[in-house]
């Protein structure tokens, strides 16, 4: 069970780059934003939900990408299809990433997506735009946050 302190006040930075092959399987060897194929050399295992408004590393909260798809999508929350394929990740690899996890994984993957509904539907509230790539963000769509209730 998550430790109520860590889960408020978050933690340290931590080292999630030891993640960085299993994300790649996971996403079949490409990146989550741009989907073209990573290399080993060029992985960047990203927050999905920005560290800055969540301050844990869980696994369903982590993404492979590519270096430059991390850097342009900063604390961004990531908007339309990135969302799509957030979920779809997680839910049809739930055994391999539940490995890495033990049986913490349904509580992390729960926790995740509650800070995710909570995060989108704040940024909605707030008129936030969300990144789609490079530089291009946009308006988030009521679509994307129903997306995420389901």
């Amino acid at each position: 069970m998550l430790d109520l302190d860590y889960f408020l006040f978050g933690s340290e930075r931590e080292p999630i780059a030891q993640h960085g092959s299993l994300l790649v399987d996971v996403q079949q060897g490409c990146c989550l934003y741009c989907d073209r194929r990573l290399t080993k050399k060029e992985i960047h295992v990203d927050h999905f939900i920005p560290w800055s408004l969540y301050h844990l590393n869980l696994v369903p909260n982590l993404v492979a990408s590519h270096p430059q798809c991390n850097l342009a999508k900063r604390d961004f929350l990531a908007g339309g299809s990135h969302i799509a394929s957030w979920i779809a990740r997680n839910r049809d690899n739930r055994n391999a990433l539940a490995d890495v996890c033990g049986n913490t994984y349904e509580i992390q993957l729960n926790a995740t997506n509650n800070v995710a509904l909570w995060a989108y539907t704040r940024a909605m509230q707030l008129q936030q735009q969300v990144w789609i790539s490079g530089k291009q963000l946009s308006t988030l769509q009521i679509s994307d946050i129903v997306a995420l209730q389901n």
